[in-house]
């Protein structure tokens, strides 16, 4: 059933890539309106981006207008998530992940700049997982050490974490 069937180098890249973009939005959800801010920036930015490979040709179009779709999806999501939320993410946030991850891979932009829009919640993942990693602890069991809540115990507001990732994934 399997033969023939050989998983390229690319292949496992874009898996992994898929399952940490998954994960890193997936952590990016603690404070209310931070998740779907940082992913409506990135969705049109790969949107934005794709848009500028002429000739136009079927797959820009369509992953650009996809990436503004899925911008539009969690702006309307962010009006009732941002500070208090009225709504939760839940896994929302897994969804949005995944098609941001196979959005950027099919854009044709550089995985470096979702990356880069992406930087503060990526940092925030590999700080986290290396703090559990070295403290002995599982990567997966949650704790209060990301840098929302780090910014929270030093008296930052929800709205002002949420917006100063925002700023970040702007800039």
């Amino acid at each position: 059933l399997l033969q023939g069937f050989a998983l390229r180098l690319e292949d496992i890249l874009a898996i992994i890539w898929i399952v940490w973009v998954m994960n890193m939005l997936n952590w990016s959800k603690g404070v209310d309106g931070q998740m779907p801010g940082i992913a409506a920036i990135s969705a049109i930015v790969i949107g934005l981006a794709s848009l500028r490979f002429i000739p136009l040709d079927g797959i820009n179009l369509v992953t650009s207008q996809l990436s503004f779709i899925v911008a539009g999806a969690a702006f309307g999501f962010l009006l009732f998530n941002f500070y208090p939320a009225k709504i939760f993410p839940g896994y929302s946030a897994t969804i949005l992940g995944f098609l941001l991850g196979v959005l950027s891979i099919m854009s044709g932009v550089k995985l470096a700049t979702a990356v880069l829009v992406m930087g503060v919640p990526s940092v925030d993942a590999l700080i986290t997982i290396g703090r559990r990693l070295l403290s002995k602890k599982s990567p997966f069991k949650h704790d209060r050490g990301h840098l929302h809540h780090l910014l929270l115990n030093y008296g930052m507001g929800h709205r002002s974490i949420a917006v100063f990732y925002w700023a970040m994934s702007l800039l």
